[in-house]
């Protein structure tokens, strides 16, 4: 195949497969009841995508004209501090808890940093966009039709209400970072034709942010198109000011309508409604941010130099917030999110600092500051004016930063970094075309052989993180193999093995906790247990669980100690203490109890009364009891309602209810 004919294919291809690529979660696959800590899916067929790119490259050895590239200081400074951050990254495996945990989150961002700078070797050769404004286009058609399908199709909103969220949630911030240079792309476009349907992909596109009920998306969405209508309106060129108000007005109504549509005749809310408390009076999840920012401060004051390491938040997280709640003792925050476990801050800059210290947050900042000042400086040199296009980039960057303050996803779900580095490389791009001559020079990379060596070198790297991605894959569907195997014996080795490929994974060891204790071998189950909470499951839950046990292995002070030490992490626990309780007075340590249950009662005497009877008399008895007496809360009302299941009785478990 000749190199013409081979970019042309590359050109047709490459759009629709990275599309599919970065939406892989949307498509149905088998999965263990439990996933893994960190997701790869999404990672190992960005990395496959890359390696693919990578062999291209070195069977068509680059040309002359490749050889030559465009280049400023800026630019330079900017792809350094990026190489920086990467290299701080990896280097805080030396002194995280999770070492996997640094190489998955150092594998992502080098994945970012070569979508980064294959981009903008492509736009400079080719003097286009176009691949990339496809990729997006492609984006919005595909999660576009499976976002209505699956709201056409919904039998009950109210029931899917959670899972629709979830499922969208994270696109929506993809969506909301791109959809400024798909409808930028429409204005571009110099036929009617083209203009009304890029226009109408990049209407689909704003329809999923609004149904993914995400108030963050949408927010941070609205904050982008309007820095980009604003920008491009007052600041850029007089020929593109009539098409771009007429998206801008196609944009308004749009929002306007389906806000006002679906909050007055729809049983599915708005968008809005969540943001005003209509169809969230709770505000829990709002509450549950403020709660996780507090505590990822402290986990920042606590390890300001160097961080706890790069994606090892969640395994960190019960150290700080154990920390957080000794600081501040007379905090009367409830336990928001007890039987949850925190993986992320809901705030990109926050974790980046908790993660990897001051040094981290630097080198973090320091390149969007440096594309900032050029930006600026640029708009400067060239008497106030930016193109369209470079405007639509900073309202898709505006968007990604406002959603990453209050996002769990960020840089965090792959498919969004890779989508704001393209953006990115869009924005460089235009911010070089725009730069005056005595600022910009053509530089000669290195002789082709050296060329040739380095592509090799990027080949290696890429089929080193292609296998780690693998690995975590093959243990997760041997999760679900030895989930289904009735061989005891065979499913301990498979759990074991899948350890192995991901020591990262502690759920597995839940599952196998699980099976050795069904087995009798209670000694076995409590270590795995254990392993397991240290590993970054440490919730009341399994807390719990490791206190039964140890009982079990004949560890009655073990567990006591357990129970004591997930009280340090949960002090306002109403189903700790009363936990805690029932084992003391089982003990004969009626005192030790009495305490317990005293502070329980001082949170919230119903739920410590509600906990009790479940504990101590079963399901049923505990419903009979709250039904005469009004100070005990039904098991129905206990928090958190994950663990009142492991207390039913056993004929209510078989029926499921």
């Amino acid at each position: 195949m000749s190199k013409g004919r081979l970019v042309t294919t590359i050109d047709l291809v490459a759009p629709p497969l990275v599309a599919v690529s970065l939406l892989a979660t949307l498509f149905p696959v088998s999965r263990p009841s439990m996933a893994a800590l960190h997701p790869w899916k999404i990672e190992l067929l960005v990395s496959t995508v890359l390696l693919i790119f990578a062999a291209l490259i070195l069977w068509n050895r680059p040309d002359a004209n490749l050889r030559k590239v465009k280049r400023s200081n800026s630019y330079i400074w900017v792809s350094l501090f990026f190489v920086l951050f990467l290299l701080w990254n990896a280097a805080s495996v030396i002194w995280a808890y999770s070492p996997y945990s640094v190489l998955h989150h150092s594998f992502v961002w080098l994945s970012y940093l070569f979508f980064f700078l294959l981009a903008l070797l492509y736009f400079e050769r080719s003097r286009s966009i176009s691949i990339v404004t496809s990729t997006f286009i492609w984006l919005c058609i595909l999660i576009g039709s499976i976002c209505l399908i699956d709201y056409i199709s919904v039998p009950d909103f109210e029931i899917l209400e959670g899972t629709l969220r979830r499922r969208y949630a994270k696109y929506a911030e993809l969506l909301g970072t791109i959809l400024p240079v798909v409808w930028m792309a429409a204005v571009y476009t110099r036929r009617k034709t083209g203009f009304l349907m890029i226009t109408g992909v990049g209407a689909m596109g704003w329809l999923v942010v609004m149904l993914s009920l995400s108030k963050g998306a949408f927010i941070a969405g609205v904050a982008g198109f309007i820095v980009m209508a604003a920008g491009c309106f007052l600041f850029s060129h007089r020929a593109f000011r009539a098409r771009i108000m007429t998206s801008f007005g196609v944009w308004l109504f749009l929002t306007i309508f389906v806000q006002a549509t679906f909050s007055l005749f729809s049983p599915v809310p708005a968008t809005a409604d969540y943001i005003s408390g209509a169809a969230d009076t709770t505000r829990e999840t709002s509450m549950m941010r403020v709660f996780t920012w507090n505590v990822s401060k402290q986990m920042f004051e606590d390890n300001w130099i160097t961080g706890v390491g790069a994606n090892n938040f969640g395994v960190s997280f019960n150290a700080a917030r154990r920390s957080y709640r000794e600081k501040y003792p007379d905090d009367k925050t409830i336990e928001y999110g007890e039987d949850y476990v925190v993986e992320r801050a809901h705030n990109e800059p926050l974790q980046v600092a908790a993660e990897l210290g001051i040094v981290g947050i630097l080198l973090f900042t320091i390149p969007f500051l440096l594309i900032a000042f050029w930006t600026l400086r640029t708009f400067k040199n060239n008497h106030f004016r930016l193109s369209p296009m470079l405007w639509a980039c900073i309202g898709g960057v505006s968007s990604f930063a406002v959603s990453s303050s209050v996002s769990s996803f960020s840089f965090r779900a792959v498919q969004n970094g890779v989508v704001f580095f393209l953006v990115l490389a869009i924005a460089v791009h235009e911010l070089i075309k725009a730069m005056i001559s005595i600022e910009i020079a053509e530089i000669r990379l290195p002789r082709q052989l050296t060329l040739h060596w380095a592509a090799l070198a990027v080949f290696v790297i890429l089929l080193i993180q292609t296998a780690f991605f693998s690995s975590r894959g093959a243990a997760e569907y041997l999760a679900i193999a030895a989930a289904t195997k009735s061989d005891h014996e065979e499913a301990i080795k498979t759990y074991d093995l899948a350890f192995k490929l991901d020591p990262n994974y502690p759920s597995l060891m839940i599952h196998s906790a699980w099976r050795s204790e069904l087995y009798g071998d209670s000694p076995a189950a409590v270590h795995k247990m254990r392993r397991s909470i240290d590993d970054g499951m440490g919730v009341p839950t399994t807390y719990s669980t490791l206190a039964k046990y140890q009982t079990n292995a004949g560890l009655p002070d073990d567990a006591e100690q357990t129970l004591i030490e997930a009280i340090h992490i949960f002090p306002r626990s109403v189903f700790l203490r009363t936990r805690l309780a029932v084992l003391l007075q089982i003990s004969g340590k009626f005192t030790e109890a009495e305490v317990q249950l005293d502070a329980a009662a001082n949170i919230d005497s119903r739920q410590a009364a509600g906990w009790y009877n479940l504990i101590q008399k079963g399901s049923l008895a505990a419903f009979l009891e709250a039904q005469t007496n009004k100070n005990a809360a039904l098991p129905a009302d206990l928090v958190p309602l994950s663990i009142v299941r492991e207390y039913l009785d056993d004929t209510e478990k078989e029926s499921g209810r």
